[in-house]
């Protein structure tokens, strides 16, 4: 996972491996409080949650620069790369992802 983000580029490829690891995002959520599915237990160690919420600032440095609404930006921007992921696998998307596209059109 990239520690320098400086463009929106990096911004969605941190989004993206987010979105490989986790269901659920919200960009005012801290690492330290995602849990796994099943278990419930910690998803991150301290160190890896630390690491994901410096990222997360980074990426907010950067959108800030493009829009003043940047946690909706984030917010649209992990439900498409969700909605990809399951038209790939060839589910039917969600209702929420198609309102998340239908912000960008």
């Amino acid at each position: 996972m990239q520690h320098e983000i400086t463009t929106l580029k990096d911004v969605e490829t941190f989004i993206q491996q987010v979105a490989a690891e986790i269901e659920n995002f919200h960009p005012l959520e801290d690492f330290t409080d995602y849990s796994l599915k099943d278990t419930y237990a910690r998803r991150y160690t301290d160190e890896e949650a630390q690491y994901r919420n410096e990222c997360l600032e980074q990426c907010f440095v950067v959108c800030a620069r493009f829009t003043p609404d940047y946690f909706t930006y984030l917010l649209n921007l992990f439900q498409l790369i969700q909605l990809g992921a399951r038209i790939r696998r060839g589910k039917r998307p969600q209702d929420i992802a198609l309102k998340a596209l239908q912000t960008f059109i």
